[in-house]
């Protein structure tokens, strides 16, 4: 079993970016997933708005940014692999 935990949305309040927040909730959430055997984690990067910033986020927080992903998205995934070598 390939387990995969599909990060949905995750806002943070403008007034609040930039102050790390955001990279303490992925750290989190990985933390969350190597205690429950999952493999990845991923988020879909919809196209609009400040798609470079969001890119630039996920990356910065050691993500890979898969321009076509194989997870049937027409849209940018942000992929990192826990839990294994990849």
């Amino acid at each position: 079993i390939f387990r995969a935990l599909k990060i949905m949305d995750m806002c943070i309040k403008d007034k609040f970016q930039s102050l790390g927040i955001g990279s303490q909730v992925l750290r989190l959430i990985e933390e969350i997933s190597k205690k429950n055997s999952v493999k990845c984690i991923y988020g879909v990067l919809e196209k609009n708005g400040d798609l470079e910033r969001r890119k630039n986020f996920y990356f910065n927080n050691g993500f890979r940014i898969e321009e076509n992903p194989v997870f049937g998205f027409s849209n940018i995934c942000a992929v990192k692999f826990v839990n294994s070598s990849n």
